[in-house]
């Protein structure tokens, strides 16, 4: 699809097509709610955002049995449906190993997010997940997942904590609509007071999605959970001197133990260091965030022209101190799962 003429567009029709150029990355056309809520400007109201939305229908975008999809890709209308019901299948499979996390010591949140937070999940994908520790004792919360997760993977059950993070150190960086969307996607399956103190440390992502106090998430999937005698006792006997020795030996081991087993990925010991702290893990590399910034630009400038890319990316992709450039692992993942046909 060639340049439409971004520059011609009102305000709020780039930013309805921004919205729907960000989530078609992922081959997901939004419902007329869901662009409401992942609106990248504030909602003007019902006249006029049916207004734009209305003047963009026909040359700009689709919409398909009420998906909006841009013009000219209303194949990923089915891809979508596909993707939703492998997603909905998956949600006992993601209730389960969040029901075995009660039985760590010290975990205080768990949420899926991701392609399984979206209703995206293709068949090869893992269930991501955010946990949320207690103070000082996230790696022997890692350690406890990963046993846990190959106890999953013996059932057919792909699970990967990808974010971990705990109660004193709950924002996540750097702030971009990449991030942004990954918190306000992630559907909380248990520790519902904790996910309030996730959320109120990351109000910045109302500076990217500025309508989502004025949507209904219907995604939340929250129960009640009483922690088993097992978690408590734990918790009890690792609250002092040895669960802070254990914690600490843990760190030293697995900081030593990642860096050997992926060196063939090229990443460097350093490059875990700056990601696997003590008070947050996070993907390595940045993970699959440069790789979509770059995806996006390329996109934007595709559809929109150079201008409305100079003027727009600087406000949803903020620069940042230590600019990363995408991964070559995470950039070959994202090519082979995501928008494999594009105009």
């Amino acid at each position: 699809m060639s340049s439409p003429g971004g520059e011609d567009l009102c305000t709020l029709q780039r930013a309805i097509l921004l919205t729907v150029l960000y989530s078609d990355l992922f081959d997901y056309p939004l419902t007329e709610d869901e662009l409401h809520r992942y609106l990248v400007a504030p909602y003007p109201g019902k006249k006029a955002f049916e207004g734009a939305l209305a003047g963009l229908i026909g040359q700009h975008l689709t919409n398909a049995d009420g998906l909006l999809t841009l013009t000219g890709r209303e194949h990923t209308v089915e891809v979508r449906r596909q993707r939703q019901e492998i997603s909905d299948q998956r949600w006992r499979l993601a209730a389960r190993y969040a029901h075995w996390l009660t039985y760590v010591p010290f975990v205080r949140m768990v949420a899926a997010c991701g392609s399984q937070a979206a209703g995206n999940a293709r068949p090869d994908a893992d269930v991501d997940f955010f946990l949320v520790t207690e103070r000082g004792r996230l790696w022997t919360v890692q350690i406890c997942s990963m046993l846990l997760r190959r106890v999953a993977s013996l059932l057919s059950v792909r699970v990967c904590p990808n974010y971990l993070l705990t109660l004193d150190s709950l924002e996540v960086g750097p702030a971009n609509l990449y991030l942004a969307r990954e918190v306000a996607q992630a559907v909380p399956l248990w520790g519902d007071a904790t996910h309030l103190r996730f959320l109120g440390a990351n109000r910045w992502i109302g500076r990217f999605l500025p309508n989502l106090s004025h949507a209904d998430d219907r995604r939340k999937r929250l129960t009640e959970v009483t922690r088993p005698r097992l978690a408590r006792s734990l918790e009890w006997l690792l609250g002092g001197r040895l669960g802070n020795g254990l914690e600490h030996t843990l760190y030293r081991v697995l900081l030593l133990y990642y860096p050997l087993r992926l060196y063939y990925q090229g990443w460097r010991r350093e490059q875990f260091r700056r990601a696997y702290r003590h008070d947050r893990q996070e993907v390595i590399r940045g993970g699959y965030g440069p790789v979509i910034e770059q995806a996006f630009r390329d996109r934007v400038v595709a559809h929109l022209g150079e201008s409305v890319a100079a003027d727009e990316l600087g406000r949803l992709f903020p620069p940042r101190e230590s600019e990363l450039e995408p991964d070559r692992l995470y950039a070959r993942l994202f090519s082979q799962r995501y928008g494999q046909s594009h105009d």
